[in-house]
């Protein structure tokens, strides 16, 4: 059984125009919109490739997802337990 791929137009996101993917073909995008929308994107991803045993790429998704809120200047910190 195949997955189905999302499509662009199966995406909406916040303020943007349905359909339209930040930095899309005709729309250069602002950097920081493109972040924000690459850490949420990945964030689900990677929940979706953990859930299926897909490790190495979850956790591929997990550093695209922790450099997207880099950039954001809004990384994520490590919980200290104690």
């Amino acid at each position: 059984m195949a997955a189905r791929v999302a499509h662009q137009s199966d995406i909406q996101t916040g303020d943007q125009e349905p359909g339209r993917v930040p930095g899309s073909v005709g729309s250069p995008g602002n950097p920081a919109d493109v972040a924000e929308y690459v850490a949420e994107f990945t964030k689900g991803l990677a929940r979706l490739a953990r859930s299926s045993k897909l490790d190495l790429l979850a956790y591929l998704l997990d550093v695209a997802h922790l450099e997207a809120r880099t950039v954001l200047g809004n990384p994520v910190r490590k919980r200290r337990d104690g």
